[in-house]
């Protein structure tokens, strides 16, 4: 199914730090149409004029989502009395978010936590994300996925794709879509904005971060995706 989803996040995206210490300078994660400044020690992206031009020559901005599962998909089954994959939930994410100028294309490759993820099934994401790059009128990938082993993942289609010809962004949720304070749609529209803005490559998008493929790190005692410091 397609859908025209989206929310455009109220704070700037971070995008991450060169390496090195000192004030940050230009990195290699740059977005189309955009520029970057230094507030407060923290690099920031910020819309440059040019980018209503940019976007307003793609529109539709053509998404194709590959959904994999993750806990950003599961739901109390009260039967069983535990979290289950039984019922997608992307396709109602979705439709809850406002973004008429961005088409989504939904695909579901499978239905599984992360952690049962093995080179199998990396190897089934890194073949659709393909099949979706071969496409003439995608404009950028997103890949839902679980937390536990998304910098797997994301590292395995930067391995393989070397570099792609579209944006690649993986995102995922610490709490399931269906329950209280679930940080779900907010990860997903701020994972559709950076597939809008950034340049050909493999990305995360999570709580307001971009970090790309190989530096991508969970912290367990925070409960969200960092970027590593080496």
């Amino acid at each position: 199914m397609s859908y025209s989803p989206g929310s455009t996040p109220r704070h700037p995206m971070r995008v991450p730090r060169p390496m090195g210490h000192g004030t940050p300078k230009a990195h290699s994660v740059a977005c189309r149409g955009t520029e970057q400044a230094n507030v407060d020690g923290k690099l920031r992206v910020y819309p440059s004029p040019n980018i209503a031009m940019d976007i307003s020559s793609r529109s539709p901005f053509r998404i194709v989502l590959l959904a994999t599962g993750g806990t950003i998909e599961k739901s109390y089954d009260a039967s069983a009395g535990a979290l289950t994959l039984d019922v997608p939930v992307i396709d109602t994410l979705l439709a809850t978010l406002d973004q008429p100028d961005v088409q989504v294309d939904v695909r579901r490759v499978m239905s599984i936590d992360s952690l049962d993820m093995g080179e199998a099934e990396r190897a089934e994401v890194v073949t659709a994300a393909r099949a979706a790059l071969a496409a003439s009128d995608v404009d950028a990938v997103v890949i839902t996925h679980g937390t536990d082993t998304l910098a797997q993942t994301a590292q395995a289609l930067a391995t393989a794709l070397d570099t792609p010809r579209l944006p690649i962004v993986l995102t995922g949720a610490m709490r399931p879509y269906r329950v209280a304070d679930s940080d779900a749609a907010q990860n997903v529209a701020q994972a559709l904005m950076a597939a809008r803005l950034l340049t050909p490559g493999v990305y995360a998008a999570f709580h307001g971060r971009v970090i790309p493929a190989g530096r991508i790190v969970k912290d367990y005692e925070r409960l969200t995706l960092i970027e590593s410091a080496t």
